[in-house]
């Protein structure tokens, strides 16, 4: 519920308390991706700012703010001294320990400046890349003591209806993925693990006992699930293992027992422990080759399905869902420095 200035009338949509909320989360799961390689974790709607990110010993502290309507709004500048003060305060509490102060916000002239065209979405602004007018309008909204040398800037795209407001945030997601696995398909279904852990994360209430952050490996490794399973196997991958016809229906059939195995820690060791002795010995083994002359290995396992040549395609889709999940946990555990 809020008042309008003009006619003193009750609104009581929350729309534009929902798009900051939601903003807020977009903005947190940009600055993670921004800080992949180096971050240790996050919490959202954190003890001191809106979202905070620890880097070794330090933090980054980061104040998240938007608008609902395009533009540039009046009270830009009344907004970013409220943003100065509160990241102000968070280095007066935190000195030795504050890595970087972040200003991220969709408004596209956050500083109210003439230069308006010189302004970038999704690049980081500091002190001496901005016109001295407007490095001077930071200067008269900070608090004394402020360290101007950590702090940044970053207008980030926030703008659309439903989902499209979040586009940037799977671009930047979808950059994540080509870099480490060479494939952005998955970036939907990133986006939706993500989004959901990170909101979840900004409604429990922090202490400094529990502050609830969310650790890199609990937001990373989950996403191999989401970004690898049997589905992501192409017909024309099988094929280069098999000619037998119906490849669609033995993944339909048997799902639950492709899932199962592929959960299985003692199969799984037993599929990759030649494999990785193999490739060893000779790195120029490809999966398929492998696959071939290691599946009969694994009939006995499966002598419940009576059909042979079902059987042994079924036992060649799950070996080859192990490896290529194994290699993209490898790719990924790469990229984001595990």
């Amino acid at each position: 519920m809020f008042m309008d200035n003009k006619n003193n009338a009750i609104k009581r949509n929350a729309s534009p308390t929902s798009s900051g909320w939601a903003f807020q989360t977009g903005a947190g799961i940009f600055l993670m991706l921004s800080n992949i390689k180096e971050f240790d974790e996050i919490r959202i709607e954190g003890l001191d700012e809106d979202i905070e990110i620890t880097v070794g010993s330090q933090k980054i502290y980061a104040q998240a703010k938007s608008t609902s309507k395009m533009g540039t709004p009046n009270d830009a500048l009344s907004i970013l001294k409220k943003a100065l003060e509160s990241l102000g305060d968070a280095y007066l509490n935190h000195k030795d320990e504050t890595k970087e102060l972040v200003y991220i916000t969709n408004f596209s002239n956050p500083l109210c400046s003439k230069y308006e065209k010189m302004f970038q979405t999704e690049v980081f602004y500091r002190m001496d890349n901005l016109e001295d007018e407007d490095a001077q309008k930071i200067k008269e909204r900070s608090n004394s003591g402020f360290p101007f040398e950590k702090f940044k800037i970053i207008i980030l795209r926030f703008n659309g209806d439903n989902l499209e407001k979040f586009n940037i945030i799977k671009e930047k997601i979808k950059e994540f993925l080509i870099d480490a696995i060479g494939d952005s398909s998955f970036s939907n279904r990133v986006f939706d693990y993500w989004y959901t852990i990170f909101d979840i994360n900004a409604t429990d209430i922090p202490t400094n006992k529990k502050p609830l952050c969310l650790k890199k490996e609990a937001i990373v490794w989950p996403i191999i699930d989401a970004v690898f399973s049997v589905d992501s196997l192409s017909e024309e991958e099988f094929k280069k293992m098999d000619n037998y016809e119906d490849f669609e229906q033995i993944i339909q059939t048997y799902r639950s027992i492709i899932s199962t195995q592929g959960l299985n820690y003692e199969f799984i060791n037993r599929v990759l422990n030649p494999y990785f002795r193999l490739k060893s010995a000779n790195s120029t083994v490809d999966i398929y080759t492998y696959i071939n002359n290691n599946w009969k290995l694994f009939d006995e396992e499966f002598t419940s399905i009576n059909d042979t040549d079902i059987r042994r395609c079924l036992i060649k889709i799950i070996m080859l869902m192990i490896i290529k999940k194994n290699r993209k946990m490898r790719m990924i555990k790469e990229a984001a420095n595990l």
